[in-house]
């Protein structure tokens, strides 16, 4: 499958990097006591009108208390839409993200350190040392020309060191799988 960044796809300038390292917070890594999921329906946005439409965020409840290991917050949908915009404007600095529509439950991989005793692999038993948690993201937005477009894109976070949260790494890949114009 090829890769079309957003730049290209918008006909804009300047290639994008593939991985990005994001600023992580030095608090300690939340428990994994799950949290109650409320998908706001709109997220902030920097850019007037200063709100973004959010759905389907819903479908991740299952694993959004794991979210919060990433140290990105307790509002996933919150934080998924800043980093999806934050990345769609320093590739076109002109567009103006319009709504984001994750599509399915974000998929997950655990590393685990085990703990020693046989078995413990095939129980699930074990400390969980690092996490990759992409989600199916539908981005609509404008162009600067005013032309909407729907883009069918990836965002994955990659975050590693999760048992010491002082040296936790936690970086995003963004990824347009594909787009068509409205």
């Amino acid at each position: 499958m090829r890769k079309i960044l957003l730049a290209a796809v918008l006909a804009a300038s300047g290639a994008a990097p593939l991985f990005a390292e994001t600023p992580v917070p030095q608090e300690a890594a939340p428990a994994m006591a799950e949290t109650p999921f409320s998908a706001p329906v709109s997220a902030p946005s920097v850019k007037p009108p200063h709100l973004i439409a959010l759905s389907g965020f819903e479908k991740g409840e299952k694993s959004d208390h794991m979210m919060a290991w990433l140290g990105r917050g307790q509002e996933t949908a919150r934080f998924v839409a800043a980093d999806v915009e934050a990345e769609i404007y320093r590739q076109t600095p002109k567009a103006q993200v319009l709504s984001i529509e994750c599509e399915a439950e974000p998929e997950t991989e655990l590393s685990l350190l085990l703990e020693g005793e046989p078995g413990a692999e095939e129980d699930g038993r074990g400390l969980v040392t690092g996490m990759v948690a992409t989600f199916p993201l539908i981005v609509t937005l404008r162009d600067e020309a005013g032309a909407i477009w729907r883009l069918r894109t990836s965002l994955a976070y990659d975050a590693q060191n999760l048992r010491k949260p002082a040296e936790r790494k936690v970086g995003a890949e963004f990824k347009v799988l594909g787009h068509r114009k409205l």
